[in-house]
């Protein structure tokens, strides 16, 4: 394999938790996405802010509970949506059904959330702020105080590769990125 080549596997399960929980994650979500939206329009303004620059810009943001990961978090996958031509947080059919009244207000504004972004290092064991636990079960770390079990249902190929991303990860020899929406990891 080259260099510049990447091995990726992409795995989408649905999850299941308490509703205290789930309320706190949307919390989390919802913070994350102001981080989100703030970065990308400084970078949609000047594409040519550093890393640095942007971090001290998201330091003047107020209110904002998501640690220093997830604002880094934000740098990357802003950088991801400025390759686009238009922007339209939540997407554009979403965006028409709000505008034709099919959706309320508050059902758009939860629709249209971005998932939390968790960039991957193998220094931290794969994921600074998610573990794989077992083939079932996946802790969200936010913060040091808080955590939150997340249970999927997997599939036994699901639960093989998760089984061996958990042995890699424990070993330090590959990074896990990660997003959490409400219904999906």
């Amino acid at each position: 394999m080259k260099n510049n080549e990447i091995n990726q596997i992409t795995l989408k399960l649905k999850y299941s938790t308490d509703e205290q929980s789930k309320t706190r994650i949307l919390e989390y979500i919802k913070n994350y996405n102001n981080v989100l939206r703030f970065t990308y329009n400084r970078l949609h303004e000047n594409k040519d802010l550093k890393t640095k620059e942007i971090t001290i810009l998201q330091k003047t943001m107020n209110n904002i509970f998501v640690d220093s990961h997830f604002k880094n978090s934000a740098i990357f996958d802003s950088k991801s949506l400025l390759g686009k031509e238009k922007v339209i947080f939540g997407g554009k059919k979403l965006f028409s059904e709000k505008c034709q009244n099919k959706i309320s207000k508050e059902e758009f504004k939860i629709k249209k959330l971005r998932p939390i972004y968790s960039v991957g290092e193998s220094p931290q064991k794969g994921n600074r702020k998610f573990s794989i636990v077992t083939e079932n079960h996946i802790i969200f770390k936010p913060t040091r105080e808080e955590h939150f079990l997340l249970e999927i249902n997997p599939s036994k190929n699901y639960q093989k590769y998760l089984l061996r991303l958990s042995d890699l990860a424990t070993q330090k020899k590959i990074p896990i990125d990660f997003k959490l929406d409400l219904n999906y990891i």
